[in-house]
């Protein structure tokens, strides 16, 4: 009966583990134009997440996790000075959001955005 519980309690333990290391929202940038984007940052409610330079067809990708309700935003810099800026609204909830947003940038603007992003404990 011991081993049982013990098993048991190792089998919680490891939900447990797995569903905290899902919280949060993956933000996938790429950049598909011809050029360089300097100062890429990532911002939620209450946090900024700083890429840096994205090279013309590389991408990064951050794990968020906003302090209140929040979209998604992304600004940049092109190599001529021009600022950049993107926003997917996905309404991500502090501590309760999983899932992906994903921008992808051609240097003048947001080609795409799009989200799957959920709330809630699966």
């Amino acid at each position: 009966m011991k081993k049982l519980l013990g098993g048991l309690a190792l089998v919680l333990v490891v939900v447990f583990l797995w569903i905290g290391w899902r919280r949060g929202v993956r933000v996938h940038v790429e950049n598909t134009g011809a050029t360089p984007l300097a100062d890429v940052v990532v911002k939620v409610r209450g946090a900024e997440y700083p890429l840096g330079t994205l090279d013309a067809g590389e991408s990064d990708v951050v794990k968020v996790h906003p302090t209140s309700a929040s979209d998604v935003q992304v600004t940049w810099t092109t190599p001529d000075g021009r600022k950049g800026y993107g926003r997917v609204d996905c309404s991500l909830e502090p501590g309760g959001s999983h899932g992906h947003v994903r921008f992808t940038l051609d240097g003048i603007g947001v080609r795409e955005g799009t989200a799957d992003v959920r709330v809630g404990f699966f």
